[in-house]
């Protein structure tokens, strides 16, 4: 592991070892660079909120207040995942 101004780099094998220091390193913003042979991989790490059960049903319940629909995540699969004619879920 070597430092170049503000991105850390890692040898593919020090990688492998260390992917937890890794992960913690780049969740804090540190930049990670993991050189290998043929390339190098830059790591940029994005936090998501987990929304609670509750907010959820909420989001939903303020949808169908305003008119707005929203598909099954079922339907949602298999509208993209096959090749469905849309209008048969958009009823």
């Amino acid at each position: 592991m070597y430092s170049m101004s503000i991105t850390t780099h890692f040898s593919a094998t020090e990688a492998r070892q260390n992917f937890f220091e890794i992960l913690r390193l780049a969740k804090n913003g540190q930049k990670i660079t993991i050189d290998k042979k043929d390339e190098d991989i830059l790591f940029h790490v994005t936090t998501s909120t987990k929304l609670s059960p509750a907010k959820k049903q909420n989001i939903l319940a303020n949808m169908k207040t305003i008119n707005a629909f929203s598909l099954s995540p079922h339907k949602i699969r298999d509208l993209i995942l096959t090749k469905y004619d849309s209008k048969k879920y958009l009823h």
